[in-house]
């Protein structure tokens, strides 16, 4: 699951990062999840102070930051992380009436990935 995730253009991939996140907060999952951003990771509008109106077919850029070049993600979907409590994720996961488990919704395949042991940190 995790390489189809790798395979999305990433348009689909910035959309089903929005889904994800709304999912989780309509699922009331915040104690459980935390999003966040990738260790060290810089975005684009950080040093341009432009905000992209929409998804960028590409991942990002290389730029000079003083005396070095820099990666920087042209969205903030790009460099999300997620961590999950994994013992909450587990009762969860286990839970006949976890919300949204039938209908397989966004968070609930977050937290699927999580139970996987994939690294999701």
């Amino acid at each position: 699951m995790f390489a189809r995730f790798l395979e999305l253009p990433l348009r689909t991939f910035d959309r089903l990062v929005a889904q994800v996140e709304s999912s989780i907060a309509h699922e009331g999952l915040y104690p459980w999840v935390t999003v966040g951003r990738l260790e060290n990771a810089q975005v684009v509008y950080e040093a341009t102070g432009i905000h992209p109106t929409q998804a960028s077919p590409i991942l990002g850029e290389v730029r000079e930051a003083g005396e070095s070049l820099m990666f920087f993600y042209l969205r903030d979907s790009y460099a999300r992380e997620y961590r999950f409590d994994e013992k909450e994720v587990r009762r969860l996961m286990s839970n006949p009436n976890f919300p949204g488990g039938a209908q397989g919704s966004c968070a609930s395949c977050a937290l699927s990935i999580a139970g996987t042991g994939l690294p999701m940190h």
